[in-house]
């Protein structure tokens, strides 16, 4: 995982979300996901990662804070370097660890939380929706920004899918829930 990836998925990940579980970043070998209820992020990783041998899980829940703080400690040049979680000094304490730096969190261990893959996979059937104008565009804008950072690309194409718009990379996807009016 890369910092980039981190930045990517806190662009839609909530801070107090009353749905407690959702304040989170979801972390596997594979991918990184993130979603507040209305969009959702998903990153897979260039080369899967190592997690400490104290996660019996398949995934581990990152608190939303945690992932911010070791972002704000690096410039936007240096979103490119990696990111490891570590096991801290305690039980079920770990480390999101990158050049040095480390923000320690305890994993939400209790809430269970979707690896949205049925929501994807309509993503990857139907690429070439047409455009509805039923979103909340200041997602879109944020997402556009955010995919930009991310992957170094000037423009995406938003498509749009029964009730949710998009923006599909080769190893990222970017959703944005319609929006009722």
């Amino acid at each position: 995982m890369k910092l980039k990836d981190l930045k990517l998925a806190a662009s839609c990940c909530p801070q107090k979300d009353i749905r407690y579980y959702l304040n989170h970043f979801r972390i596997d070998r594979q991918s990184i996901t993130a979603s507040d209820g209305y969009r959702l992020v998903k990153v897979e990783f260039e080369t899967p990662i190592d997690f400490p041998e104290t996660i019996e899980k398949e995934y581990i829940l990152v608190p939303y804070n945690t992932g911010a703080n070791l972002l704000k400690k690096f410039s936007v040049k240096q979103h490119y370097l990696p990111v490891e979680i570590v096991a801290g000094l305690y039980p079920n304490q770990y480390a999101l660890s990158c050049a040095g730096e480390l923000e320690f969190f305890s994993p939400d261990l209790e809430s269970k939380y979707s690896d949205f893959t049925k929501l994807i996979a309509t993503v990857n059937e139907n690429p070439d929706a047409s455009v509805f104008s039923q979103y909340n565009w200041e997602y879109v804008a944020i997402a556009q920004k955010a995919l930009i950072a991310w992957s170094g690309v000037s423009t995406f194409a938003f498509h749009s899918l029964d009730k949710m718009g998009w923006f599909k990379l080769d190893t990222a996807v970017y959703i944005i829930m319609y929006w009722r009016v």
